[in-house]
């Protein structure tokens, strides 16, 4: 006599609904999707960059698939890991503080690109810059750690400290504002007091370029004071 088998189906099926159902299914609470940790870290980025002179390219790194984190019921809190400028490789720190408080670094790759000013050849240590002896040059501002100009009219009239190369960043410390006055030259003394201006002459203590205040020795009454640079040999004090 020939048994009859109860069919599987019924096991089978819930076998394949078990294997499709997404793993947060089961879990009581819901979680933190990678998207939008990745989305409040990418607004960190932009917001703590000033962006009106460069293009910004941010590179997150990949968010492990098999992390887990419980939904926060609140805005995300991010803030940089360590101190330092925002390019390069750095690591920003993503909280959450309620229902259950938990922290993630997510690694970042930060690229600023824009207009900097260079040298349009080789320019010797001594020149004062012109128009001409420059130029703009878009490039990747991340990798200048020595600082770089942005505007041609920021070093008109700058001094070279020391050999300028051709097509290279001109930093900061590559180049000196014209000195208007030496330590030790007679200078004329503008005081000005109410609208009246009274001129004497006097001694400069020290070295200055335009706008720069500098110890004068007033040769009248021996006394030293403290005065801008307004021109070539003139300095302007106001009483």
């Amino acid at each position: 006599m020939n048994q009859q088998r109860t069919p599987h189906y019924t096991q089978l099926s819930i076998l394949a609904v078990t294997l499709i159902m997404p793993l947060g299914a089961y879990s009581a609470n819901p979680l933190q999707s990678h998207e939008s940790i990745e989305k409040a870290v990418h607004q960190h980025i932009l917001t703590q960059i000033d962006g009106e002179n460069a293009n910004i390219e941010v590179e997150l790194n990949q968010i492990d698939s098999r992390l887990s984190l419980q939904q926060c019921d609140q805005p995300l809190q991010t803030e940089v890991r360590g101190v330092g400028e925002l390019r390069g490789r750095i690591a920003i720190a993503v909280k959450c503080s309620s229902p259950k408080a938990w922290k993630f670094y997510l690694g970042a790759t930060v690229r600023q690109f824009g207009n900097i000013v260079v040298a349009k050849q080789g320019i010797p240590r001594g020149t004062v810059l012109s128009i001409p002896d420059v130029r703009l040059d878009y490039t990747e501002l991340s990798q200048l750690r020595q600082g770089y100009y942005q505007n041609i009219n920021d070093v008109v009239g700058m001094v070279a400290k020391r050999t300028l190369s051709a097509d290279k960043a001109i930093s900061p410390n590559a180049v000196n504002r014209k000195q208007l006055v030496n330590r030790g030259d007679k200078v004329t003394i503008r005081a000005i007091l109410s609208g009246v201006e009274v001129r004497m002459v006097g001694e400069a203590l020290a070295d200055g370029a335009n706008g720069e205040r500098i110890s004068v020795k007033n040769l009248n009454s021996n006394r030293i004071i403290n005065a801008v640079v307004t021109s070539n040999g003139i300095v302007t004090v106001t009483l």
